[in-house]
């Protein structure tokens, strides 16, 4: 998929794992990979570069989302596995390649998961769509809070489609 946008009914609430494989064009000063948020409604999206952060799982209007220090040696032009997972007040995002496993987390609110929103692929809201040339591919949605090893799993079944 790139730059298009497909909408989904899929009404989640409470604890949720959104993953995809990207592989970023460019770097950016602020990109959406898909979710269900826009700037004025907090929900859960993945996305890559506000405030100088390399790949995030957004909520709006909030300072608690989880993010990882740029890496663009790791995160641009090569493929990544991505997984935003919210688990009670915890949020988590997991980067994993052939390098690795990259995450972090935050505490402290949760993502809405905006129902009345559309999923939105390849951008999160009207503005803040992806670099020409990104790719994604392998978009799920789960309602429950993977497990990093869940996550592992996704990532090891997956990962030789994309030459790992």
């Amino acid at each position: 998929v790139s730059q298009s946008r497909y909408t989904a009914a899929i009404a989640l609430s409470g604890d949720k794992s959104f993953c995809m494989w990207i592989n970023l064009a460019s770097d950016s000063g602020g990109c959406g990979f898909g979710g269900k948020s826009n700037g004025t409604v907090a929900g859960m999206s993945l996305g890559y570069g506000w405030n100088s952060n390399g790949f995030m799982s957004l909520n709006w209007n909030s300072s608690n989302s989880p993010y990882l220090a740029k890496d663009l040696t790791r995160d641009v032009g090569k493929w990544v596995y991505l997984a935003a997972v919210q688990s009670g007040s915890t949020r988590y995002i997991y980067a994993m390649d052939a390098s690795g496993i990259r995450s972090s987390s935050a505490s402290g609110g949760t993502h809405s998961w905006s129902n009345s929103l559309p999923l939105k692929i390849g951008r999160i809201n009207d503005y803040a769509s992806m670099p020409s040339g990104t790719k994604i591919d392998y978009v799920s949605v789960y309602n429950r809070a993977l497990s990093q090893d869940e996550v592992l799993q996704n990532f090891n079944r997956t990962k030789s489609r994309f030459g790992m």
